[in-house]
């Protein structure tokens, strides 16, 4: 701090004085040398007040000399103007750090705009704080000045959008390719520090190597996805022997294959999150614990409890929790007529004719149809969802 106070001027003028115009921020701040330090790592910050009456610290955007407004009288006020100091200079500084605590490492010691390569196929452009506690941040998302539409489709957030200079986002997933690892799961993948969500391959056994999804950010990451509906893309209307050894591209839709989630899940002690989305653009989620799938000798049934969230329980109050897979060709539902193929469509853990069907058809539109790929609790009805992950961890 002592170093960031060097590059504040004190400016008598307006001693005594409270300002409101061109305030950026205000917040208690223990001193004079604090409220200068938290002016210094901004960017738009040009000047700060301080009294040391009540602790109150203001931020401006513009120094005093070029603010319209003189202020009313008030006591404790103190002001000084803050010049860029530990914020570097205008444009973008190459590096090849994975993330903005090596760039701190490497001897950078100013926040700015850096690349960085979170992987070895991934190039980004970041702001890196590098004094906020220590630094060492990756800043993931920034909001300034209401200049950047936030208000935005999926894709968008995905790959991220807009100027790590001003307001940006930084993306959900920046990959492209598949990145090969010694991984057993995406638990694992989190651990060697990668930090992006997108295709990894893992081995869940050591005869069996897959290429899944792995989300890295939801609720802390660590997530294994292990079935997948985006855009109707891929026909899940299958045999045993596909939903056993897998199908689909983890891009876009599939299923792992029980016999890989049987090897990921066997040992118990997993979250089982799916994420849903309706054609009008609600989200939704389920939580259960305590989830693994049976070996494939039991069919591989499905075990979970304690479910949480907001689109309700289709898989406990159904009783489909502990049933055995079925398929259009291994009928296992536990109803004499197997509700696949007469009624549902896709592979699953069906109870009769039930209240989830994940794996269902995939229509174009939020129809209730009963083959549909549906949450009976989410919407109340059998409704075609648009947009359907399930996950492990």
């Amino acid at each position: 701090m002592q170093n960031r106070a060097q590059t504040s001027k004190r400016n008598i003028q307006y001693d005594n004085v409270y300002k409101s115009d061109n305030l950026l921020w205000a917040a208690k701040q223990s001193s004079a040398v604090a409220c200068i330090a938290s002016c210094a790592d901004h960017i738009d910050c040009r000047s700060v007040a301080f009294n040391g009456n009540d602790r109150r610290c203001q931020a401006f955007n513009k120094d005093f000399t070029n603010q319209l407004v003189t202020g009313i009288s008030e006591s404790g006020w103190s002001h000084y103007e803050v010049y860029p100091g530990n914020i570097c200079k205008t444009g973008i500084i190459d590096t090849t750090a994975r993330d903005c605590s090596e760039v701190q490492s490497q001897g950078h010691n100013c926040s700015g705009v850096y690349t960085i390569f979170p992987s070895n196929d991934i190039k980004k452009d970041v702001w890196c704080d590098l004094y906020t506690q220590g630094g060492r941040w990756t800043v993931l998302q920034q909001r300034r000045n209401g200049f950047v539409d936030f208000d935005r489709v999926w894709s968008h957030y995905e790959n991220g959008f807009s100027d790590p200079n001003t307001e940006y986002w930084i993306g959900n997933t920046r990959k492209t390719g598949i990145i090969a690892t010694t991984a057993r799961d995406c638990s694992d993948v989190q651990s060697q520090g990668h930090i992006c969500s997108g295709v990894y391959t893992i081995s869940p056994s050591y005869d069996i190597k897959k290429d899944v999804w792995c989300d890295l950010y939801t609720q802390g990451g660590r997530w294994t996805v292990f079935q997948q509906r985006r855009d109707g893309s891929v026909d899940f209307d299958r045999s045993w022997s596909h939903y056993e050894n897998g199908f689909g591209d983890p891009n876009t839709e599939y299923w792992i294959g029980n016999e890989a989630l049987y090897h990921l899940t066997f040992s118990g002690g997993n979250e089982l999150l799916i994420l849903m989305q309706t054609w009008d653009g609600v989200w939704k989620y389920a939580h259960y614990t305590d989830f693994y799938i049976g070996h494939k000798n039991d069919n591989y049934t499905l075990h979970l409890s304690e479910y949480s969230g907001t689109a309700g329980d289709s898989l406990l109050i159904s009783g489909q929790a502990g049933q055995q897979f079925s398929t259009k060709d291994v009928d296992n539902d536990g109803w004499p007529l197997s509700c696949n193929p007469y009624f549902h469509k896709g592979g699953f853990w069906f109870k009769g004719c039930c209240s989830a069907d994940l794996n269902g058809f995939y229509y174009s539109s939020g129809v209730d149809v009963v083959d549909s790929c549906h949450w009976n609790s989410f919407t109340g009805t059998r409704e075609s969802l648009k947009t359907i992950f399930m996950m492990t961890r």
